[in-house]
C-alpha cells in the first residue's frame, strides 16, 4: 500500500491564532452528530458583519447592503478545470476562529443545486481590510456555485466553488492558473461571497435555502457525508479486515481517502452501487440495515470521540 496521507498522522497548519475580522466564541459547546460530520466545528450562531443590516432582503438590495456569507482572508488551496466539473477553485478560509463553524455550513452544495454567490477574489491587500474591495484589481469577479465545504487538519476550514463560465464569470482561461497553491505555500487572497437568489439578487445567509440535517438525509447521502470525515477513514482503516475480510478496494488510500472510504463501505454492504440503498425491496433494505450498524459503531468509536476531544481543546 502507498504511503498514508498526512492527515492520518495528524499534521497540518496551526489555526489557533485569533481571527482578524470575526469575533471569537469563548464558551465551549459540545457538538452534536450533525455539526461534527458536516463541518467539524461545534454549532454556533452566525456572526454578522458590523455595520450591515442583519435582515437585508433581496428586494432591490445591493451587494454592499447584504451581509456576506464570508468576507476576509483566504489562501489558494487548489484549482481545477475538467469537462465534468468545469472551472473550480478550492480556498482555505483564514479568518474563521477555532470555535466557529464553517461559514458555509447548512447551505446547499453540489453541481445540481449548490448555492450561488456574487463572488470577489483578489490578492490580499491592506485596502481590503478597510472594505475598499471595489478599488482593487480582482483575480475573479463574477458568480460562483458552492461545490462543497469542509474542515480538515491538513487544509483547515475550506470551501470549493464552481466558477461561472458565462458572461458573469470566466472567459476561457482559468483565472487562478499559474498561481501557487497549497495549505502553506498557496497565494494569500481576500474574498467576498454574497449569496444570491434565483433572480440573482443578493440575500442574507438566513434567507438562503438550507440542506437537510444529517439524520434526515438518505443512507446514501449519509455514506457520502461520513466518507468526507477523516476520522471515519481512520475508523475504517483500523477495522478493515473485520469489515471486508480479504477484499481490498481498488483505490489506494493515499490516492483518494474519500473514494477509498466509499469503496470500503460498498464492499462492506455487499453492493455494486451505494444508490441501491434507496430501493424499497430486499436489495435495498438489507444494505440499509448494515449501514445503520456501521454508522452506529462509528459514532461510539474511539476515533469519533478523539475528534470531539480535538474540537474541545
Amino acid at each position: 500500500m502507498s504511503v498514508f496521507p498526512a492527515f492520518l498522522n495528524r499534521g497540518g497548519p496551526d489555526f489557533s491564532a485569533p481571527p482578524v475580522r470575526r469575533a471569537i466564541q469563548t464558551s465551549i459547546q459540545v457538538p452534536d452528530v450533525d455539526d461534527v460530520l458536516e463541518d467539524g466545528y461545534p454549532s454556533a450562531q452566525p456572526v454578522e458583519e458590523p455595520g450591515l443590516p442583519a435582515s437585508a432582503t433581496a428586494d432591490g438590495a445591493d451587494v454592499a447592503e447584504v451581509p456576506p456569507v464570508y468576507l476576509g482572508g483566504a489562501r489558494l488551496i487548489n484549482w481545477g478545470n475538467t469537462a465534468s466539473s468545469g472551472m473550480t477553485v478550492e480556498i482555505m478560509l483564514k479568518d474563521v476562529g477555532p470555535r466557529e463553524v464553517n461559514p458555509f455550513k447548512g447551505l446547499k452544495y453540489g453541481k445540481s443545486n449548490g448555492q450561488r454567490f456574487k463572488t470577489w477574489v483578489g490578492p490580499y491587500n491592506d485596502l481590503a481590510e478597510l472594505s475598499q474591495i471595489e478599488e482593487l484589481e480582482s483575480v475573479y469577479f463574477g458568480e460562483s456555485q458552492l461545490g462543497y465545504y469542509g474542515d480538515t487538519c491538513t487544509k483547515g476550514v475550506t470551501v470549493k466553488v464552481m466558477l461561472d463560465s458565462g458572461p458573469d464569470g470566466v472567459n476561457g482561461k482559468h483565472p487562478f492558473e499559474g498561481m501557487p497553491t497549497g495549505p502553506m505555500e498557496g497565494m494569500d487572497l481576500y474574498v467576498r461571497f454574497v449569496a444570491i437568489d434565483d433572480q440573482e439578487q443578493p440575500i442574507s445567509k438566513k434567507h438562503a435555502p438550507k440542506t437537510a440535517p444529517l439524520h434526515q438525509q438518505s443512507e446514501v447521502r449519509q455514506a457520502h457525508t461520513f466518507s468526507r470525515d477523516e476520522e471515519f477513514v481512520n475508523f475504517l482503516h483500523a477495522r478493515l479486515d473485520r469489515l471486508i475480510g480479504s477484499a481490498r478496494p481498488q483505490v489506494e488510500l493515499a490516492d483518494g481517502p474519500r473514494e477509498w472510504a466509499l469503496e470500503v463501505v460498498r464492499l462492506y454492504l455487499g453492493v455494486e452501487q451505494l444508490r441501491l440503498m434507496n430501493s424499497e425491496d430486499v436489495d435495498g433494505i438489507e444494505p440499509r440495515k448494515k449501514w445503520k450498524v456501521l454508522a452506529s459503531e462509528y459514532l461510539q468509536s474511539s476515533e469519533y470521540h478523539t475528534r470531539l476531544y480535538h474540537l474541545r481543546r
